[in-house]
């Protein structure tokens, strides 16, 4: 019985507790993602200040839900805080044709001199899936010019012969 108690009074805490946290939270700014984003923002890094200004900085990459919209095109965004508000600082696309996933996302010292780096790149690529179908057409071409250059070898013998 003391078991069924103590449960029924810890389970009425937590619902409390859940039910007074949802109006704690208030949102204080939404960024809309650029036109270049159709599907939205992907992965993103924020509550960082790499370049040392003081000011907080949100990065972020497209979303690639959708394919053929844009957003095959990898692309990042940095956002950084500005009072109130957020300035877009600068945008980049990937030097990639396409991707067919989210981009990687995160922050690490890549080069050992104590400070931290956007670390960004694209994960899949369509190019390297077109890249292996054109070097199938080119085997299959090659396939049907040898054997052509065999009907073209046996044909004028079999000609002769008839």
């Amino acid at each position: 019985m003391m078991k069924i108690k103590s449960t029924l009074i810890l389970l009425t805490l937590l619902i409390s507790v859940s039910l007074v946290a949802q109006d704690s939270f208030v949102r204080s700014t939404v960024i809309d993602p650029p036109s270049t984003y159709p599907s939205g923002f992907g992965a993103t890094v924020s509550g960082v200040d790499l370049d040392g200004d003081g000011k907080l900085e949100i990065y972020s990459v497209d979303g690639m839900t959708d394919f053929m919209t844009g957003d095959e095109i990898p692309q990042i965004i940095k956002y950084e805080r500005n009072g109130t508000s957020w300035d877009s600082v600068w945008a980049a696309s990937f030097p990639n044709e396409r991707q067919n996933t989210w981009a990687a996302l995160t922050v690490g010292d890549l080069d050992g001199d104590g400070k931290q780096e956007i670390i960004w790149g694209f994960t899949n690529s369509f190019s390297v899936i077109q890249l292996l179908q054109e070097l199938l057409f080119l085997k299959q071409m090659a396939m049907m010019c040898l054997v052509l250059v065999m009907v073209l070898a046996i044909l004028p013998q079999t000609l002769n012969g008839i």
